[in-house]
């Protein structure tokens, strides 16, 4: 899509969030060591983390299947626009506005303008993973401005399918991270008492849209719902809320394409904020994949720990309890340091020796809240260009 093709109507299907925040809690850090890997110090799997594949039970219609052999690559990467004008515009806005109806009355106008911004943001990104890995990603992550309260951000998701990319879409249901409104956010209880049907209905209609053109999708909404830092999380009403949206785009006959991934936070990732996962799990008929996220973060108890260390015990549970489920570790990241890269090849050998692990997605980026960087340097993307020579890695062309 070319944006001089922008319609005004498209820009309004956009779904953003009307403070387009960038980001919410994420909990990322360094690791502890400080050796540096180099791409020619980068080793095989070794035979003996080499295990039968896994293969999942075939999802319908034309969601998004899980490979028999392999891992999918992702990434997300943040537009950063957190200092423009209209990102501050945007968050004043957010402040004053009497209803979520005004809100988004008013705050037209600029995200018209942000939608441009983001639209030149992901093709830039998509192109720049291309130029430094030799292939572009097969997932790429649309996390920070869609909301399920707007049309479904097909406008957003064109240009990544586009380039024989999969959208994975995160549709929240607040207004802003950065300026949160719990007057303007989308309750849990009024979710699932219907109140909100009216908005979801508009972005599920969009998802339909978007699906007979472009094929399937990865979504999700509420991540982390097992933790305590969203407003969401460990909420009585999450698992009604759920099966409401759920059932709503299954009525608009979204769910053909619509692959719902729930993502939970492992217990190791933050100890003392976390439950056990299945607590918020909806049902195995609302759940195409399950997505673990961990982040190794300074200063936080998941501080120098491997991505093994955080992920793995929470992987075995969920294999066990939901055997059916492909899983993916849908977030994960580490600081912007020295040991970024060898943390890195140790993250991915992890995961190629868990082979029920389909799908890897970094996030690579600059959270809004306390702007930790865990962006890839330059040494990480030269060690990530080695790593996925491996066939094993599923990249798009």
């Amino acid at each position: 899509m070319k944006i001089q093709d922008i319609t005004r109507r498209g820009f309004l299907k956009a779904g953003l969030g009307a403070a387009a925040a960038f980001g919410g809690l994420e909990f990322i850090a360094g690791c502890s060591t400080t050796e540096t890997a180099k791409p020619s110090q980068i080793e095989a799997v070794p035979a003996s983390v080499k295990a039968e594949p896994v293969v999942y039970p075939r999802l319908a219609d034309k969601k998004v299947q899980a490979p028999e052999n392999g891992c999918l690559v992702g990434f997300r990467k943040v537009y950063a626009m957190l200092d423009s004008a209209e990102y501050k515009e945007l968050f004043a806005l957010t402040k004053k506005a009497k209803d979520l109806d005004e809100l988004l009355r008013t705050s037209e106008p600029l995200r018209e303008k942000v939608v441009l911004q983001l639209i030149n943001g992901i093709n830039n990104n998509i192109d720049g993973y291309h130029k430094d890995l030799d292939r572009k990603p097969y997932i790429y992550c649309l996390y920070d401005t869609p909301r399920i309260f707007q049309d479904f951000p097909d406008i957003l998701a064109t240009p990544v399918a586009n380039k024989v990319v999969i959208p994975y879409i995160y549709l929240g249901t607040y207004v802003s991270a950065s300026a949160p409104r719990k007057d303007l956010d989308l309750q849990l209880n009024d979710i699932a008492k219907g109140k909100h049907d009216h908005r979801i209905k508009n972005s599920a209609k969009g998802a339909s849209e978007f699906g007979k053109k472009h094929g399937g999708f990865f979504i999700t909404t509420m991540e982390e719902s097992n933790a305590d830092w969203y407003y969401w999380g460990q909420n009585s009403n999450f698992i009604p809320a759920w099966r409401r949206i759920w059932q709503i785009f299954e009525d608009q006959g979204a769910n053909k394409y619509a692959t719902w991934v729930w993502e939970c936070a492992p217990p190791a990732t933050a100890p003392n904020r976390t439950k056990h996962p299945d607590i918020t799990y909806p049902g195995d008929k609302y759940i195409d994949w399950i997505g673990l996220s961990a982040f190794s973060r300074k200063g936080q108890p998941s501080a120098g720990l491997t991505l093994g260390a955080l992920s793995g015990q929470t992987y075995d549970q969920m294999r066990k309890n939901h055997p059916d489920k492909p899983i993916m570790q849908a977030e994960f990241a580490v600081s912007n340091d020295g040991a970024q890269p060898r943390w890195l090849m140790d993250a991915y050998q992890t995961i190629k020796s868990i082979p029920g692990m389909k799908a890897a997605i970094y996030f690579d980026h600059v959270t809004a809240h306390e702007r930790d960087d865990h962006t890839l340097s330059k040494k990480s993307l030269e060690s990530l260009k080695e790593i996925f020579k491996d066939p094993y890695w599923i990249m798009a062309k």
